[in-house]
């Protein structure tokens, strides 16, 4: 319940740190008991989604370490992260993510998943990675 309470106090402020990339910033935030997956806008973006799409390594990893959600679907497009990665072009986060428990064969608003978002945004080092981790699945 403290943790919601705090959420709700810091969530603009925690937004815009992960925004700047202000990964150490965000994380002191986290262990006064900022919930990893709370949503940080009116989008539904998580601390996840914002790593995404600035491409944050370090928050990105502190995040999936901590159990974030990478199935998490922002209520606008109901892009998950790898979805924000797969438009972005990010390999790196890409492979992060997919250490998570993620689900390949999510769908956008467009019934797109993160694969076929790679293609259409052009990301095909996104989408090998992607290729590759559902042939392992």
């Amino acid at each position: 319940f403290n943790d919601m309470i705090y959420a709700k106090n810091h969530f603009e402020l925690v937004l815009t740190l992960a925004n700047a990339r202000m990964t150490n910033e965000v994380k002191e935030h986290v262990e006064r008991g900022f919930p990893i997956n709370y949503e940080l806008n009116g989008k539904g973006w998580t601390l996840m989604h914002s790593a995404a799409y600035t491409g944050d390594i370090a928050l990105l990893e502190y995040v999936v370490e901590l159990g974030g959600d990478p199935n998490f679907a922002e209520g606008g497009e109901l892009w998950t992260p790898l979805m924000i990665v797969a438009i972005c072009g990010n390999p790196e986060c890409a492979r992060i993510i997919i250490t998570g428990n993620v689900d390949l064969q999510l769908k956008d608003r467009e019934s797109l998943t993160a694969k076929d978002l790679a293609l259409k945004y052009k990301n095909y080092d996104v989408y090998e990675i992607l290729e590759k981790c559902g042939q392992i699945y």
